[in-house]
Order: C-alpha cells, then structure tokens, then sequence
C-alpha cells in the first residue's frame, strides 16, 4: 500500500488525469489516496467524487490556515497504517512512469528520507526545455543520484514536493515545518541531512508537470 497526498486548489482542470494517472500506475488496491483541499470554488471537488471505487478521502484546510508544510502533514497523518511510504504530488501532474521495485529497494535504506522523481514541464500541451528549476531534473542519466543538488546559487540540497515520495518513518519522527510559505521541501531536505538522513533522484519515476495560472514551481517558459 502506497499513500498519496494531492494538495488542491481549484484544480478542475488536471486533477482527475492526475489521480487516473495514479491508479493506472500503481493500482486500486495498492492505492490510497487523500486530497487535501483549500477551498477550492471550482469543480474540484465534483470531480474527485467521480472516483468512487477506489481507496480516496478529502481533507480540507481553511485558506486562511493554510501553510504548504501544515497541509502536507495533515494529509500524512491520515496515510494509510499499512504504508511504508507516502507519493506527495501536484494536482496538476500526471504520474508517467513508476519502477516500483526500485522505490521499495530505496526505501528499504532506512536512512533514505525520500525521493525525488522526474519532472517534465509541459505548458499548454508543449514540452519545454529543462531551464530553471527543471534544469534539476536531468535526462542524461537513468542512474539514481544520492543527494541532490540543486541547480543554482545557494548550492542547497534539492528536494520537490510535486512529485516525491517520503519515508514515513522518518516523517513521524521529523514533520514538514508549518511556519514558512515556500519551499518547505527544501527546508526539510536540509534538516533531514544535517541529522545524517539522505535523499536519492531516481528518474526512474517520472511525471508530466503541466502548467496552471497559480502554479507556483513555474518560472518563464523556457
């Protein structure tokens, strides 16, 4: 059993392709699925109910509460019992390849953390080149890379919370902070570093990263 966190707001547009994406890769059974909404006033949530024959819930958090690291640990706090790990992705991306035992071998390293998966930015139906934060997400290796950095000048270990997977175990000991507005996933690769933790880029996992109005990881259109 894999859990699944799905931040929303007023993601109509991509959300059922991406929980279908889910259920296509990884299966029913071996699928729960939470949805963690900011009070979305589209159709959001009308088209999550369309998925009634599979393992879903939604959660909400108030906009006026809503903190990225505060949603991502509500929602793994309601991870299944039986998952040894949880997949935190966008609302707007689209799961497009999954090794499944090479995910299982990672997390079986109970000092791995998490791990980054691919992401492809696609705007409007166009596939992009890899600039700005894609830039991280390299296709010149099919190897996984221990402890990725990122691509700029701060030279911070890099971690992305629109499609990653996390070690619950070391999750329960060590939550997403609630008090910053960005980057929570970077903060907390940090800090699970310095504690002696790592993380591993496994391309192996990827994913279709589409472009939305308030889609917060995009920068310019390359």
């Amino acid at each position: 059993m894999i859990s699944f966190i799905v931040r929303t707001k007023n993601e109509e547009r991509w959300v059922g392709h991406c929980i279908q994406s889910i259920l296509n890769n990884f299966g029913r059974e071996e699928s729960d699925i939470i949805i963690i909404d900011n009070e979305s006033t589209d159709e959001t949530l009308q088209t999550v109910k369309m998925f009634k024959d599979c393992n879903l819930k939604v959660l909400t958090i108030p906009k006026m509460e809503y903190m990225p690291g505060k949603a991502l640990n509500m929602g793994l706090l309601s991870a299944n019992k039986d998952s040894k790990y949880a997949c935190i992705t966008s609302a707007h991306c689209q799961i497009k390849d999954t090794d499944i035992e090479s995910l299982n071998n990672h997390m079986s390293d109970k000092n791995c953390f998490g791990i980054i998966g691919r992401q492809i930015p696609v705007y409007k139906g166009k596939k992009l080149k890899s600039k700005y934060v894609w830039e991280n997400f390299s296709t010149q290796t099919v190897e996984p890379i221990k402890n990725l950095i990122e691509n700029d000048r701060e030279n911070m270990l890099f971690f992305h919370n629109a499609f990653s997977f996390i070690n619950l175990d070391v999750w329960r000991d060590h939550k997403f902070c609630e008090k910053i507005s960005g980057k929570e996933d970077r903060e907390w690769a940090s800090r699970m570093n310095k504690l002696g933790f790592h993380s591993i880029y496994d391309p192996s996992q990827s994913c279709i990263h589409h472009w939305t109005h308030n889609c917060a990881t995009w920068s310019g259109l390359g």
